[in-house]
Parts: C-alpha cells; sequence; structure tokens
C-alpha cells in the first residue's frame, strides 16, 4: 500500500462492512484530529454496506480526501494486511473479529476495541492494543503512539503473528488444556 500511496508514511487499515456498529465514523474524524500532529497518516478502509454513503460525505465534509480513502473490498485482502502499518477495528460490538485473526496472522499491528475476540487473541500493550468501546482519546492516543514509535508496532505485530499462530497450530492436547483454562476462567 505504501507504494500505491506515496507521500504516506504511516497507513492505518479498516476492512468492514460499512454499518453503525463498526463507528467507522468515529474513526474517520480521529484521524481528522491526527492529522496536523500527523500529516502523513492514511487511512484506508475496505468494504461496502448500507453507511457507505454516509462515511463518503463524512470524509468529503471534513475535506479528510488527502488522509482517508474508501476502497471497494477487495479478494487481495492478505496484501493490505501485510503493508498496512496497523489494523484498526472500532466497533461497538464484534460476535467475534475474524478480520483481527486475519491481520495477526499477516503481522500487522491491532488497534481494536474491548469487543469480540480482544482478550482471547489480544494482549492489550503486548501483542496489540485494545481500547474500551467509545473511547475516542484512547484510540487518538494508540494511533498516535503506533505513529510515533513504529518499532513499537511491528514488534506488537511479530507477538501477534506468533501468538495466534501458536493457537491454530496447537496439538489436539495443548488446544484442550487452553480450552480448559479458558473454561476455568469463565467460572471464576
Amino acid at each position: 500500500m505504501h507504494k500505491k500511496y506515496p507521500g504516506h508514511d504511516f497507513i492505518l487499515l479498516m476492512m468492514s462492512r460499512f454499518t453503525k456498529e463498526k463507528n467507522i465514523p468515529t474513526a474517520i474524524r480521529a484521524v481528522g484530529e491526527l492529522k496536523k500532529e500527523c500529516p502523513t497518516i492514511l487511512l484506508i478502509i475496505t468494504g461496502n454496506g448500507p453507511e457507505k454513503i454516509n462515511i463518503e460525505s463524512i470524509i468529503k465534509n471534513q475535506k479528510l480526501q488527502n488522509n482517508v480513502i474508501v476502497e471497494e473490498w477487495t479478494g487481495d485482502i492478505a496484501s493490505y494486511y501485510k503493508t498496512a502499518d496497523a489494523f484498526l477495528l472500532f466497533s461497538a460490538y464484534e460476535g467475534y473479529g475474524r478480520a483481527i485473526i486475519e491481520a495477526t496472522i499477516a503481522g500487522c499491528p491491532v488497534i481494536m476495541t474491548d469487543v469480540g475476540v480482544a482478550g482471547d487473541v489480544i494482549c492489550n500493550g503486548e501483542n496489540g492494543i485494545i481500547i474500551p468501546v467509545g473511547d475516542t482519546e484512547a484510540l487518538k492516543k494508540a494511533i498516535l503512539d503506533l505513529y510515533k514509535n513504529r518499532k513499537k508496532g511491528i514488534g506488537m505485530g511479530e507477538r501477534a503473528q506468533r501468538d495466534v499462530a501458536r493457537h491454530l497450530y496447537a496439538s489436539k492436547q495443548e488446544y484442550l488444556q487452553m480450552y480448559k483454562k479458558s473454561l476455568e476462567q469463565c467460572l471464576e
């Protein structure tokens, strides 16, 4: 994506259905507020859905066309995940969060709200950043942190990739032990 969008040295990625619970407009506004301090930031949003016209309108009204780009859904998601500087999920809720798994497998650092697989896959501050649902200030702080400290983001992405691979490719015995531990935590 850095070749596709030269002049932007920090690229955030959102791959999502364009629906209200995804809170995409809030993420767009956060990037708009950060562009003063991070002029080379770019948010790429790929997907489609009922909120698409609203999202494009917000970008235009906020004059963010140079910092936020909407693309149609792509079948080449791996190259997007692998070349983004961070993946962003600012949802109000998620059933699971498959995009988080995809991003971590590709080694892309994740900034996400505390929904879906947040605590199961992402360990806040170690292999990603988890922020409270709806906390725009925490979102801006997390983005700014990775913008200013690229090595931190790279390290988080590498740790997430390793951690997810360990879970995905665990032996049957290891999987059952992880499942047992998860159930015990639920009973506490």
